[in-house]
């Protein structure tokens, strides 16, 4: 069989070097990074601008929503060492916590 050994299987459509796609970075990797350029606490809608801005695409309608979610659900499960807080006396406003905060 012409370009097939014994045992091996095709590299159909593939070439020999493979094309490395540019890694997209989540939308809660990019909302801490938001939070820690702007060194104050944002809501969902100016965090949901300042990603978006960073490059992030979601196919929803409510990108402000999609990020609380997150950023409530990390805070939720890793409670102290997440990288968000939520920010004292701005209702539905977050922070950044930096490591040093998280004892790390």
């Amino acid at each position: 069989m012409k370009g097939k050994e014994k045992g091996k299987g095709t590299t159909k459509g593939k070439t020999a070097v493979a094309q490395e796609k540019p890694k997209r970075q989540s939308g809660l990797n990019l909302a801490h990074e938001a939070l820690i350029e702007a060194g104050k606490p944002m809501n969902q809608k100016q965090l949901a601008e300042a990603v978006i801005a960073r490059g992030w695409a979601t196919k929803g309608k409510t990108p402000g929503a999609t990020l609380y979610v997150g950023i409530m659900t990390e805070i939720k499960k890793k409670g102290a060492a997440s990288r968000f807080a939520r920010a004292k006396g701005e209702k539905g406003s977050f922070v950044a916590v930096s490591q040093h905060e998280q004892g790390a």
